[in-house]
């Protein structure tokens, strides 16, 4: 595998930087190997000429210079290379395909996660719409039975009804029929219907007239006078009167009035 460019830069640093602390480590040794000499040979510096002395001076101020020197220009470069190193290790990272990788499958994972989410909302309010359908649905199919119910109880009772209403209606034409045919046979009366259930019958007497509408309610006739050619106060409080006869008794309504004004 073919090394990157930053890789190939660390690794030349790091030599140099290994170099450095060799020829550190190498000058200290030096140093304290004079030192040690000296420690060991006990020299008398009061028997040593001047010249000799200031050498010395001159030596160790030469060392510690040296050694200063080169104490800091190693502490600046691997202050400096451990930056860089940083710098470049932190830029090395970021341009790794496996961070990159990383990154789309983050963004990747974020778009699914917000789609999965929108899905789950949509799924929600679905399911929501079902159940509440769902109750509407049975509320009004149990409305429905009991309407159908209703409904069924209801057309029966109006069937009854009309078989009820037919039969009455057929008997009180038939009746009608009848009462008409007796008061046709009749002479001096006239009769005429005024609507359902109504006729009005005209009784002529002597010189006198009489008019009354007869009215079918139920099981009975009313009957009312509603004119007459004879002066009010001279009119029998009978013929005033609103009357009710049964309708098996109606045929003999034309008796009973004639037999009043007699």
């Amino acid at each position: 595998m073919t090394e990157s460019v930053p890789t190939k830069r660390i690794i030349a640093q790091e030599a140099q930087a290994k170099r450095f602390r060799t020829s550190l480590n190498s000058f200290k040794q030096n140093v304290d190997a004079i030192e040690t000499k000296i420690s060991f040979q006990k020299i008398n510096f009061l028997e040593l000429s001047e010249h000799s002395l200031l050498q010395i001076v001159q030596d160790t101020k030469n060392l510690k210079s040296a050694l200063n020197s080169i104490s800091s220009a190693n502490s600046e470069f691997f202050e400096s290379a451990t930056k860089f190193t940083t710098k470049s290790l932190d830029s090395y990272k970021e341009s790794l395909p496996i961070n990159k990788l990383a990154e789309e499958l983050q963004k990747k994972y974020d778009v699914e996660y917000s789609h999965r989410m929108s899905l789950q909302n949509k799924i929600n309010k679905i399911q929501s719409e079902i159940y509440e359908t769902t109750q509407n649905f049975e509320k009004i199919k149990s409305q429905t039975g009991e309407r159908k119910a209703t409904l069924r109880a209801e057309l029966k009772r109006l069937s009854r009804d009309k078989e009820s209403q037919e039969k009455e209606l057929k008997r009180e034409i038939e009746t009608g029929q009848k009462i008409i045919e007796f008061y046709k046979t009749l002479s001096a009366v006239e009769i005429s219907e005024e609507g359902q259930g109504k006729f009005k019958v005209k009784v002529r007497w002597m010189q006198e007239e009489f008019s009354f509408l007869l009215i079918e309610e139920d099981d009975t006739f009313w009957y009312e006078l509603i004119g007459c050619t004879v002066h009010y106060d001279k009119i029998p409080e009978l013929l005033k009167t609103e009357i009710n006869i049964d309708k098996k008794d109606a045929p003999i309504l034309l008796n009973r009035i004639l037999n009043v004004l007699n």
